[in-house]
C-alpha cells in the first residue's frame, strides 16, 4: 500500500505492521478502475499467504480463528463518491502447510477490530469503542459507589486508575463532545460527592488550577481528548521517523482534500464539513473549539496561481447558513474539474 503525499517528497508505505504476535497486512490502489476491489484482495492474500509461509518455516503456526480481513472502498451514488458497505463475492482463503484450507472472517468497514486493547474501524466508527470505554468508567464507578472511601483514597482512584485508563484510549479516539460530556457526567456524579464536594459546583471551580482557587479535577474528557492527542502529534513528529512521515502525509492529504490555501492546522477556525470522517478532522474541531493552533513544519503548502485568487472551498465554507451537504457536492465537483 502505497500513498504519496500532494507533494512527492514523502509516502505512507504499508506492507506489515507486527506488534508482538499482532501483525497488519496491508494493500491498495488509488487508482479508479473497475477491477480495483479484485486486484487489491489478490495482491492482499498474496502477501497474507507468504507471511503464514514465513511463520510456519520458523516453526510458529497462525490462528486464522483469529483473522480477520476489512476492505475499504468507494462507489459513485450519481453525485458523490461513498464507502462501499457491501461486501458480496470478496473473500479470502489461506493455506496452512499441511494444505489445509481456511476462510478469513470478513469485517465491514464499520466492523471493529480490538488492537492493543483499542477498538478501530476502517470508516472511523467509534461507536464500540466509545461503548467499551463508557462501560469500563461505569464499572469503576459502580464499584467506588460500594466502596467507604475517604477524601484522599477517592482522589487516588480517580486520577491514579480511572483517568489512567481512560487517556489510553482518548489518544487515539474520535469522540464528539456530547459523548465527552456524558462521560464526565459520568465520573462527576460519582467522584465528586466521595470526595465532599457539591456535584452541582461549576465546572469552572471543578476544572479550573488549584493556583487559580479550582480544584484541579481533569474530568473534562473532551479537553482531556484534545491533550492526549496533541501531546501524540508533537512527540511522534519530535521523533521524525516513520509515524511522523505518515502523520505529515496524511496532513498533506487533508491539505489537499480541504481545497483550503492555509494549513488546515494552522488556521482552524473555518470548519471542514466535506472531507469525511477521521482521526486530525476531529483534532481539528477540537482546536477549533479551544482556539489552539498547530505550526509543523515540512508541510505541502499550496498556493494560489493569480493575484487576488482565492481558494473555492475555503471561500465557501466561510458563507452563513451553508449546509454541509452543499459543500460536499461543491469538493466532489471541485475533484472532477480536476
Amino acid at each position: 500500500l502505497v500513498l504519496p503525499s500532494p507533494g512527492g517528497d514523502r509516502a505512507i508505505r504499508k506492507r506489515n505492521d507486527g506488534y508482538v504476535d499482532d501483525v497488519n497486512t496491508w494493500a491498495g490502489k488509488i487508482e479508479r478502475d473497475l477491477g480495483d476491489v479484485e486486484e487489491v484482495m489478490y495482491d492482499l492474500q498474496v502477501r497474507a499467504q507468504g507471511l503464514t509461509d514465513l511463520n510456519e518455516v520458523s516453526g510458529g503456526s497462525t490462528a486464522f480463528h483469529k483473522c480477520a480481513c476489512q476492505l475499504l472502498s468507494r462507489r459513485s451514488t450519481g453525485k458523490t463518491l461513498e464507502i462501499n458497505y457491501e461486501m458480496e463475492g470478496v473473500g479470502m482463503v489461506l493455506t496452512d502447510a499441511k494444505g489445509a484450507a481456511s476462510r478469513i472472517r470478513m469485517l465491514s468497514p464499520s466492523g471493529t477490530n480490538k488492537g492493543l486493547g483499542y477498538f478501530q474501524a476502517v470508516d472511523a466508527n467509534q461507536k464500540v469503542e466509545y461503548e467499551e470505554r463508557m462501560g469500563k468508567i461505569k464499572k469503576t464507578c459502580s464499584a467506588a459507589n460500594s466502596a467507604r472511601l475517604q477524601y484522599s483514597e477517592a482522589k487516588q482512584l480517580l486520577e491514579r486508575r480511572l483517568l489512567m485508563q481512560t487517556r489510553y484510549g482518548l489518544t487515539l479516539s474520535q469522540f464528539t463532545k456530547a459523548q465527552c460530556e456524558r462521560m464526565s457526567a459520568q465520573i462527576n456524579k460519582t467522584f465528586l460527592l466521595l470526595m465532599r464536594i457539591n456535584r452541582h459546583m461549576p465546572r469552572a471551580v471543578v476544572y479550573g488550577p488549584v493556583r487559580w482557587g479550582g480544584l484541579g479535577l481533569n474530568t473534562d474528557m473532551y479537553c482531556l481528548q484534545l491533550q492526549c492527542a496533541m501531546v501524540y502529534l508533537v512527540r511522534v513528529l519530535r521523533w521524525d521517523k516513520i509515524v511522523a512521515d505518515d502523520i505529515i502525509t496524511a496532513i498533506d492529504a487533508l491539505q489537499l482534500r480541504s481545497g483550503f490555501v492555509s494549513p488546515v492546522l494552522e488556521e482552524v477556525s473555518t470548519p471542514i464539513v466535506h472531507a469525511g470522517k477521521g482521526w486530525l478532522l476531529n483534532l481539528r474541531a477540537m482546536m477549533r473549539e479551544y482556539d489552539v493552533s498547530a505550526q509543523i513544519e515540512h508541510l505541502w503548502k499550496p498556493s494560489l496561481q493569480r493575484e487576488n485568487d482565492v481558494a473555492l472551498l475555503e471561500a465557501f465554507s466561510k458563507i452563513d447558513g451553508i449546509k454541509p451537504r452543499e459543500m460536499i457536492l461543491a469538493s466532489e465537483f471541485r475533484i472532477w474539474l480536476w
